[in-house]
């Protein structure tokens, strides 16, 4: 089964992902820079300008990667108590979304009519609140009706998870899901 954006472990098949990127990528840059220099007898060929080129790919990746680094996936243990809480609810998983130049990590978020309730499990120097204007901004740019809500302690956040009601209608799930993929749009 192939993992989505919003799924479970897809930030961790992601960075993976990357990672074989940059490594491919490496190995391609000096393969093709190598090749040249080996079959020409010098350092100025077309191969080395190739070589060059693949330097800007492989950089891409290797920053994205970067930036994936910052995310820390929940516990299997803690997804399994969440999934409980959530059960019936919109949810989404593993989110990275980019905030006014700032990397927001939501390991876990519900989705419901009042709003979105995000965890994350940075450390304190992580500051909630400014994220939580950025993604604010965010939201009300790309015309969100909701706001949003991060939580960074595990056990009030499950308990508000458990307070929300499931959509009563299919419409309204399909409107909770419209907000939840216009989200899954700004996250990595």
């Amino acid at each position: 089964m192939k993992l989505q954006k919003g799924d479970y472990g897809y930030l961790s098949n992601r960075k993976r992902m990357q990672l074989i990127k940059v490594i491919i990528g490496i190995v391609l840059v000096f393969a093709v820079l190598f090749t040249g220099i080996i079959t020409t007898g010098t350092k100025n060929n077309l191969l080395t300008v190739g070589s060059i080129l693949l330097v800007l790919p492989t950089a891409n990746f290797a920053v994205n990667l970067i930036a994936m680094m910052k995310f820390k996936r929940l516990k299997q243990a803690e997804y399994d108590e969440f999934s409980k809480a959530a059960e019936g609810k919109v949810t989404s998983c593993d989110m990275l979304v980019t905030a006014n130049q700032k990397l927001v990590p939501l390991p876990v978020s519900i989705i419901y009519k009042n709003g979105i309730v995000s965890y994350t499990n940075l450390s304190e120097k992580f500051n909630r609140k400014d994220a939580e204007e950025d993604m604010n901004r965010l939201l009300k740019s790309i015309g969100c009706p909701v706001g949003i809500k991060i939580m960074n302690e595990w056990k009030p956040f499950i308990r508000q998870v458990q307070s929300i009601e499931a959509p009563a209608t299919d419409e309204e799930r399909q409107k909770l899901d419209e907000i939840k993929y216009d989200l899954l749009k700004y996250s990595m």
